[in-house]
Parts: C-alpha cells; structure tokens; sequence
C-alpha cells in the first residue's frame, strides 16, 4: 500500500473548490480550537494554584497572628492599654479633683489589682459619665478576666464614634480579644 502525504489525500480530482475551501476553513478552526483547549486547561492549572496560594497565605497569616498571641493574657492586654494613658486632658479645663479618681484606677489597673480598680471605677462612673472611665473600666474587667462585661463596653466605645477612645478599638486589638476568647 503507497503511503499517501497530506496534499494528495485531501485534494483528489473529485473534490470541488466548494469541499477544498470547507476542508481549510475546517482544519483552521480545529487548529483554533485546539489552542483554547490548551488556554483553558492551563488557566484551570493557574486558577488552581491561584486558590492553593491564596488558602496557603490566608493559613500562614492566621497562624503567625496566633503565634505572636499565644502568650497574651487578658491581663497583659489591659496592662498595655493602660500604659498608653494620656495625660493630655489633665491639662484641660477640667478641675484637677475630678482627675484623681482615674490616675488612682490606672495605677491599681498597673499594679494587677484590677477587682479594686473595677470597684473605684463602677462607683466613680455612677457619679459621673466620663469616656476615660468606660475604657479603664474595660480594661479592668478585661485584667479581672470578666471577659463578657470587658466585651460589651469595648463594643460601646466602637459603636461611639464621638468616644475619646474609639479608636483604640483597631482590628488588632478585635483580633487578640477573639484570641482570648477562643483560647479560653
């Protein structure tokens, strides 16, 4: 049997200019189609390795958080928050005797003793609505570990925007009070 190349068995003295135009028009198109196939496979391999990627990061950025966190405790945190205190509106308008009672719970809050702390601030929040007494006062519950109530005045002063502390509520600090709550 002769072996016959690719000119000879596509064109025979039968076929038309009609059949030969189709047949060219045919082998494009499948030439065609067979590059998308080959685009597609490959964009499935790229949007595979794209998820892959993306799930891989989001894990390492969760457990390097978590790392970093593992040694917080809700006492650790208060102590750090309070540390941040500003002395800023000592020097307003306001009489230095309403000051007292808050430099007296920051320090009880350094010291670690936060149920004294807790105690001064409740009664002192009664007396007079301060937003230096909502944020102490959470940090407090949140050193005593009364998560729940530390919690609910964290949501306060977010939900607040006009509060002094608003924005000492950050995504970091959400975070390590999900940490705690988790790793209770």
């Amino acid at each position: 049997m002769e072996k016959k190349n690719f000119s000879q068995s596509f064109f025979t003295p039968e076929t038309s200019l009609e059949e030969i135009e189709t047949r060219i028009y045919l082998e494009y198109k499948t030439r065609e189609l067979t590059a998308i196939r080959q685009r597609m496979l490959s964009n499935k391999k790229r949007r595979l390795y794209t998820r892959v990627s993306s799930v891989a990061a989001s894990l390492l950025i969760f457990f390097m958080f978590s790392y970093a966190n593992l040694n917080v405790s809700p006492s650790s945190i208060a102590l750090q928050k309070a540390d941040k205190y500003s002395y800023l509106y000592r020097n307003s308008s306001v009489n230095e005797k309403q000051n007292i009672p808050i430099q007296d719970a920051i320090a009880l809050i350094q010291k670690s003793d936060f149920k004294s702390a807790i105690s001064l601030l409740e009664k002192q929040k009664q007396e007079q609505f301060s937003d230096h007494y909502d944020w102490y006062l959470g940090l407090a519950y949140l050193g005593d570990g009364k998560m729940e109530k530390a919690q609910q005045l964290f949501n306060y002063i977010e939900s607040q925007s006009n509060h002094l502390y608003h924005n000492e509520i950050t995504t970091y600090f959400n975070f390590q009070l999900f940490v705690l709550e988790v790793t209770k």
